[in-house]
């Protein structure tokens, strides 16, 4: 396996991916001190390991030491504090993923960066996964349709990764509370989750409300 080192990143690829690693070590730079500001870090306590996957069976062994099952939908994860990735040639070779570019691949990158960010502040996402999702979406540069809030707090909470528009959803309350929030709010609740716990209805409320106007 290959690597690619600068001060904030270490890319472990193989040479199947060579052609692309700079424009995603590039992206990566330029986007890592928005990150940082906005989670009011200096810097990344160590630099982000950022492993690529060439083999799909390994990738799946990864995940499953983490979740139940693997979905095909799953392309990158943070649950080992790395930046786990499958390669790029292995995305387009799904039907789940056929149409993806390096561009969009590469958000999928910034997006894993910012849960990487958001975990030196607290890793504890019990309970918050909804939100990480909705910073990370967004924050990232990713879009997505706006999706009706239909679900309650308890779904929301407990039960993300079953609803069948979660990460819209996550979207679309993200990109209201960056709207509408300040800044120190959305810390806060990074920083204390009993908060975003405490909360959550309210939030749900007011997204719902907003989208119904």
């Amino acid at each position: 396996m290959r690597t690619h080192r600068t001060e904030n990143f270490i890319v472990y690829y193989s040479e199947t991916e060579q052609d692309h690693i700079e424009a995603l070590v590039d992206a990566l730079q330029d986007r890592l001190d928005d990150l940082l500001s906005f989670f009011i870090l200096e810097k990344l306590k160590k630099p982000a390991n950022i492993i690529i996957y060439s083999d799909k069976n390994e990738f799946i062994r990864y995940i499953l030491k983490y979740k139940d099952t693997y979905q095909d939908w799953i392309i990158g994860d943070t649950s080992d504090g790395n930046i786990n990735m499958l390669s790029l040639h292995n995305c387009k070779m799904m039907q789940t993923h056929r149409d993806i570019t390096l561009s969009w691949w590469i958000q999928v990158v910034v997006h894993e960066l910012v849960h990487i960010c958001q975990q030196t502040l607290n890793p504890n996402a019990y309970g918050c996964e909804w939100f990480w999702e909705a910073l990370a979406i967004n924050l990232s540069g990713q879009t997505m349709p706006l999706a009706a809030i239909d679900c309650t707090k308890e779904q929301l909470m407990f039960h993300y990764l079953s609803l069948p528009d979660g990460y819209s959803i996550s979207y679309t309350i993200g990109k209201y509370m960056l709207e509408y929030y300040p800044h120190e709010r959305l810390l806060e609740y990074v920083d204390n989750p009993q908060k975003l716990w405490d909360d959550t209805a309210a939030i749900l409320e007011e997204v719902q409300n907003h989208h119904n106007i």
